[in-house]
């Protein structure tokens, strides 16, 4: 498992998220804990890899089994992009991001 090293610019649990939708983070959250997963960051996302998400490491690790495990074993946050998002991820993960906001609002 792969744990980024950093928060990225648009962090879920950050000022500047994506997803700051009232509502949305928690819904988030309270969705992958029931699925007893975590939050991939969506930077390892757009580059088609998987990478526990450094806020969700930070504030909530202890939430869901992937986290306990990997703190127990001493897994360290480490994982950074190879380098800057191209225009096209972030174009990726921008519409994801408005297709989820979407979703939740028609639920």
């Amino acid at each position: 498992m792969n744990i980024c090293e950093k928060r990225c610019a648009n962090c879920l649990f950050g000022d500047r998220s994506l997803l700051d939708a009232p509502g949305v983070r928690e819904e988030m959250v309270q969705r992958i804990a029931a699925d007893d997963s975590y939050f991939v960051c969506h930077e390892a996302t757009s580059r088609g890899q998987d990478a526990m998400c450094r806020g969700w490491w930070d504030e909530l690790r202890w939430a869901t089994n992937p986290g306990r495990i990997a703190e127990r074993i001493g897994l360290e946050p480490s994982w950074r992009p190879s380098g800057p998002a191209t225009d096209e991820e972030y174009a990726g993960t921008i519409n994801w991001a408005k297709r989820e906001i979407a979703s939740r609002k028609q639920s």
